[in-house]
């Protein structure tokens, strides 16, 4: 739903940005994917590392195990970081003969989660960042069931049977998602329809929704039209999903949502152009400002204030 200003909110503020103490490592939050980009520089260490790996509280970051360093100065993307909630990056650089030299101290930066409908949740392609949707579940939010693995043999002579037990399954969940009209409902088709390489998505509730972090399998999909029937593009979707482990990270590619070569081709389809608009590499991952958007939606009209 289109949203305007209220002309309380204040004017536009730069990323959330932090800096290791030790200059090496720099975190710039992604406001528009719920994302994080990182940048680490290990220029003055001689030889120049040909590689960095990058890791968030501990666990390797995608597209930074490890990151190609050309010069010394390697850079990441985070897709999967916590919503909500303080979480803390390092680097270090991988040295000839492998291993992993000093780490970078960290740098810490929160996600924010704009949850003003109370309810929201991302939707995260692993293998395409820029598909990813923060969506309306539907109330009642959904029950989680982790099937048992249980099996019985009756006894002839006992009133109790013989059980064998195995590893409780991961949770599975059918969620029912609400999309506001034709570029929404294509968007979550777009999403739900791009299984990638790995064929797994992460679902993301804000921290307050005391929710843990799901990397997902989606199963079908339902369709239903709503209000005034197929003369209405919105949807509400039931969709399920299985929980599996994360996907590994190593050697996974960087993709920076909205930087993309695609994107590049979109904004300057001729190579001097994008030098023009890019003198370096560093000008082409730049995190545009974030708008802080109010809590009024726009029900259109030039004189419209934003009720409902």
């Amino acid at each position: 739903m289109p949203i305007v200003l209220s002309p309380s909110v204040p004017n536009p503020g730069t990323p959330t940005t932090a800096t290791s103490a030790d200059g090496k490592l720099t975190v710039t939050v992604d406001f528009e994917f719920a994302g994080v980009l990182l940048r680490a520089d290990w220029s003055s260490l001689t030889p120049d590392p040909t590689k960095i790996r990058f890791f968030r509280d501990g666990l390797p970051v995608r597209s930074g195990d490890p990151a190609w360093s050309p010069g010394g100065i390697a850079y990441a993307y985070d897709h999967e970081a916590p919503l909500g909630v303080s979480s803390s990056w390092t680097a270090a650089p991988v040295l000839a003969d492998g291993s992993l030299g000093a780490a970078s101290t960290s740098a810490s930066v929160t996600v924010p989660f704009d949850i003003s409908d109370y309810r929201s949740v991302w939707l995260k392609s692993i293998d395409d960042p820029a598909l990813s949707l923060k969506l309306l579940p539907v109330f009642p939010l959904p029950a989680f069931t982790r099937q048992a693995q249980a099996s019985f043999v009756s006894l002839q002579q006992s009133p109790y049977p013989i059980g064998t037990v195995g590893r409780r399954q991961a949770r599975t969940a059918e969620y029912h998602f609400y999309t506001d009209g034709e570029t929404e409902r294509d968007a979550f088709e777009a999403l739900v329809d791009n299984d990638g390489d790995t064929g797994v998505y992460l679902l993301q509730h804000a921290a307050v929704h005391h929710t843990r972090d799901i990397y997902c399998i989606l199963g079908d999909t339902v369709e239903t039209p709503q209000d005034s029937g197929m003369q209405d593009a919105d949807r509400e979707w039931i969709l399920t999903l299985t929980e599996v482990q994360r996907p590994p990270t190593v050697d996974s590619p960087f993709y920076f949502p909205g930087h993309s070569n695609l994107d590049a081709r979109a904004a300057a389809p001729l190579v001097g152009d994008r030098k023009t608009v890019w003198p370096t590499l560093a000008d082409a991952l730049v995190v545009e400002q974030y708008v802080i958007p109010s809590l009024l939606p726009e029900s259109g009209g030039a004189d419209d204030e934003g009720s409902p």
